[in-house]
């Protein structure tokens, strides 16, 4: 047992000795203690908001002019139908004023057959017999001047405008 007592103090010297122990005789010194200071916070920065930018306007797109409608013609009128009556052996009326375009039609109201020819031979109806119709349409403007070819005193003009 002495051999192991002179080991444990031949340690506990060896680390007395080394630093490793504090000697019997000093104190232990204490550690320091830490007081917190109170240290006034900086103040925390309220955040500043961005400023709001102001809406992009959108792009104006201006619509490509709208072409102006292509005129439309007027109608041609329809053509007018008048009449020319045939009775007591002679045209009636003996002078007619009509559009071109206009249907000129003779009604034979005599108990005779009659003819309706123009003078310059642009228009004969051939025999016309009582209760009987002819019909030619002008579509030029002039001046038609016409006969019945079987009673020559029979006379009329159509003028054409």
């Amino acid at each position: 047992m002495k051999v192991y007592a002179a080991a444990l103090v031949c340690c506990s010297l060896a680390l007395v000795g080394a630093g490793c122990a504090a000697p019997a005789s000093t104190p232990p010194v204490p550690a320091p203690v830490v007081t917190p200071t109170p240290v006034n916070p900086a103040p925390t920065p309220t955040p500043t908001p961005a400023p709001t930018p102001a809406p992009t306007p959108a792009p104006v797109v201006t619509p490509p002019p709208t072409p102006a409608p292509a005129p439309v013609p007027a109608p041609t009128p329809k053509p007018v139908a008048k009449s020319v009556l045939i009775s007591g052996f002679s045209f009636q009326p003996a002078s007619l004023t009509v559009p071109a375009g206009t249907t000129v039609v003779w009604t034979n109201q005599d108990p005779t057959t009659h003819t309706v020819a123009a003078d310059g031979g642009s228009f004969t109806s051939g025999p016309v017999a009582p209760a009987s119709s002819y019909s030619h349409t002008f579509t030029q403007a002039g001046s038609f001047s016409y006969h019945c070819s079987i009673h020559t005193s029979m006379q009329a003009t159509i003028i054409v405008k």
